[in-house]
C-alpha cells in the first residue's frame, strides 16, 4: 500500500481538510432538504426573478422552521445570520457551522456585517430576518436597519420574501405557545413569494 506523507508535496492535509468539509456540507444540504420535502410542500412564486450573483435575501419571520422552508423554495443554496446565542448552543453549533451560518451580536456587529457583505460579494445568498426575532402575533415586526449596511458594504441586490400559511403551525407562536399544537395538514403547504431584486442603498 502507497502511504501518503501529507508532509510532502504529494498531499495538501488543508486541501482534504476543505474538501472534507465540503462533502459534509453537502450531505447536510441534502438531508436536510430530503426531510423538509417530507414534511412541507411549498408553493414558490417570484423565482425566476431571483439575480444569478450574490443578493442579499430578506425574509419576514414566522416559525423556528422558516431557514428550512426558504431553502426549500430558493435554488440555490442560502447562508444564514443568526444570533451569536443560539449559534453557540452545544446541540447545534456544528450544525450551523457546518451549514456556514454567520453568527452576530450586538457587541461584534461589524464583524457579521463584513463576513455577509464578503460571501455576498463572492456570489453568495445571504439571509437575514430583518425583524430580529420571531413574531407572536403572525403580523409583521418593525424591520431593523442592519440590512441596509450589509448591501451597502456588498454593493449587491436585496431581495424581499414573503413567507405564508406558516402562521397556526406547530412551529409558530399561535395560541401562546410554540410545539403543542397538533399540524392542520399533513403534507403542510407553504407558499413562499419572492419579491423583485432592490438595488442595493447609495
Amino acid at each position: 500500500m502507497d502511504f501518503v506523507d501529507c508532509s510532502g508535496s504529494r498531499c495538501d492535509c488543508k486541501s482534504l481538510f476543505v474538501i472534507r468539509n465540503k462533502l459534509a456540507e453537502r450531505a447536510l444540504y441534502a438531508l436536510g432538504l430530503g426531510l423538509g420535502r417530507a414534511i412541507y410542500r411549498v408553493a414558490t412564486f417570484g423565482q425566476e426573478t431571483l439575480p444569478s450573483s450574490g443578493f442579499l435575501l430578506l425574509p419576514n419571520h414566522i416559525t423556528f422552521v422558516d431557514a428550512i422552508i426558504l431553502q426549500l423554495a430558493c435554488p440555490r443554496r442560502i447562508r444564514y445570520i443568526v444570533d451569536e446565542s443560539f449559534y453557540r448552543k452545544p446541540f447545534l453549533h456544528s450544525i450551523l457551522k457546518l451549514a456556514g451560518c454567520i453568527p452576530i451580536a450586538p457587541r461584534r456587529a461589524k464583524e457579521a456585517v463584513r463576513l455577509a457583505a464578503e460571501q455576498i460579494r463572492a456570489g453568495e445568498v445571504v439571509c437575514l430576518f430583518p425583524e430580529g426575532q420571531l413574531t407572536r402575533s403572525g403580523t409583521l415586526l418593525r424591520l431593523q436597519r442592519g440590512y441596509e449596511l450589509i448591501a451597502r458594504q456588498a454593493d449587491a441586490p436585496v431581495v424581499a420574501v414573503w413567507l405564508d400559511q406558516l402562521w397556526g403551525s406547530i412551529f409558530s407562536f399561535q395560541g401562546g405557545k410554540y410545539f403543542k399544537k397538533w399540524p392542520r395538514q399533513f403534507p403542510y403547504r407553504v407558499t413562499v413569494a419572492f419579491a423583485k431584486p432592490i438595488p442595493a442603498p447609495a
